[in-house]
């Protein structure tokens, strides 16, 4: 179906997609298959990978973090961005005695907490008030060897981060189906 200029063709191309993402979820049997009904409808303006991150995020919201850019304002903040990204994996990272420090004068940040009974520090730099790229990295190597899982990252208009949280495999196809979407 040809695009009018109303947006047909890229609301039609927005289900299609999410109908691809829904039933992959399904297929890793993270999601029941009786779902897509609940969906809203992507609007006309919506872009395609949008709309599918919208879905997603509908679809499971528990495995779901978002946060802003500039997260970064006191010390506590590592420590409550470590736990949204632990409550996205739905109990599989518990980290007990978690704690962050932040030395903004030296651009320095620490995150630490217990995991199966080690402790687990990361230490990185933190040049500005925004979320540092080496604190997503550990806690991306984190899930990956510790978890056996992966935080995807979903496309935002904005300063605002979102990932979700999926097993190893099921991160790599998803990730995959979404370069293949941002291509068309």
């Amino acid at each position: 179906m040809s695009d009018d200029g109303t947006g047909e063709a890229t609301g039609d191309a927005a289900v299609r997609a999410i109908t691809q993402v829904a039933d992959l979820l399904a297929r890793w049997r993270l999601l029941p298959t009786n779902t897509l009904h609940a969906l809203r409808v992507p609007e006309a303006g919506d872009g395609v990978l949008a709309s599918v991150a919208a879905a997603i995020c509908q679809l499971l919201p528990e495995r779901i973090v978002a946060h802003e850019a500039a997260a970064v304002v006191d010390a506590e903040s590592y420590a409550e961005l470590a736990r949204r990204y632990a409550a996205a994996t739905c109990g599989a990272w518990q980290p007990l005695g978690l704690r962050s420090a932040l030395d903004l004068l030296d651009g320095e940040a620490m995150v630490e907490f217990d995991h199966d009974g080690e402790r687990v520090r990361w230490r990185f730099a933190q040049p500005t008030e925004t979320v540092s790229l080496d604190f997503t990295h550990l806690v991306n190597s984190f899930a990956a060897t510790a978890l056996g899982g992966a935080f995807v990252s979903l496309p935002t208009k904005d300063e605002q981060t979102l990932a979700i949280y999926l097993p190893e495999s099921a991160a790599a196809e998803l990730s995959t189906l979404l370069a293949e979407i941002a291509v068309g």
